[in-house]
């Protein structure tokens, strides 16, 4: 479901990143939801302020996150 979410939301010119490393307990009591709703994931939705490009894995490996010299934010996948 989340990633149908983001895929929907990139339609409409949107951004968004998945988070599953929350404190869900918390996160749960803050919203003040019902016991029988529990928390998963967050997904945060927003209009990109970069460009993002999904890059295969070079000979070497590295799965390093990189900016080229236009600001282009690289990610090895």
């Amino acid at each position: 479901m989340a990633q149908t979410i983001l895929l929907g939301a990139v339609e409409q010119g949107l951004g968004g990143c998945i988070i599953a490393s929350v404190k869900k307990e918390n996160l749960q009591e803050l919203l003040n939801l019902p016991v029988y709703l529990k928390v998963a994931l967050v997904i945060v939705l927003g209009k990109p302020i970069e460009k993002v490009v999904i890059d295969d894995i070079d000979d070497t490996g590295s799965v390093i996150y990189w900016r080229d010299s236009e600001q282009v934010h690289h990610v090895p996948k």
